[in-house]
């Protein structure tokens, strides 16, 4: 899922650097660190095996390792901040991206239990408190975004 998160820190941070005519990094930092960064260590928490699509074994990841992913939201957001606003068409390429990976990992995004739970296809359902968080963490975007959008001729970073 982090490759999901990193792309959506992108989006939103080109967003925001589009809306706001190359001003308000600072906005496109918060959303990295507090909509992103977060509750994905929210999510570590609870269900670290289904974060890293049981592809990597999160214990071998040391708290560096998640301070780095958090950067590494912070840098995309900037990213997608820097380059978005002189190329605003990659917003739906990245959209497009986004729908790939999710269609593509849908059978491993759907079920939410660790390694060997999923290696013996007994992982459960996504749990109920989890789609809720996402529904939260959602609309807390798409507030960033809203303010990004009236904040978007102010000139204020």
């Amino acid at each position: 899922m982090f490759m999901l998160d990193l792309l959506m820190a992108f989006v939103v941070g080109g967003f925001i650097g589009h809306r706001s005519g190359g001003a308000g990094r600072g906005l496109a930092v918060l959303f990295a660190v507090v909509g992103v960064g977060l509750p994905v260590l929210w999510v570590m928490l609870w269900w670290p095996d289904w974060y890293l699509h049981y592809h990597l074994s999160p214990g071998s990841w040391t708290l560096a390792a998640w301070g780095i992913l958090v950067v590494g939201f912070v840098v995309f957001a900037l990213l997608g901040h820097a380059v978005v606003p002189g190329r605003p068409w990659l917003l739906p390429v990245v959209g497009v991206a986004v729908s790939a990976y999710l269609f593509s990992t849908w059978d491993r995004s759907r079920h939410v239990g660790t390694t060997a739970e999923w290696a013996a296809g007994v992982a459960p359902e996504l749990p109920t408190v989890l789609v809720q968080a996402a529904l939260g963490a959602s609309a807390f975007t798409l507030a960033l975004a809203a303010l990004a959008w009236v904040r978007s001729g102010t000139g204020s970073d």
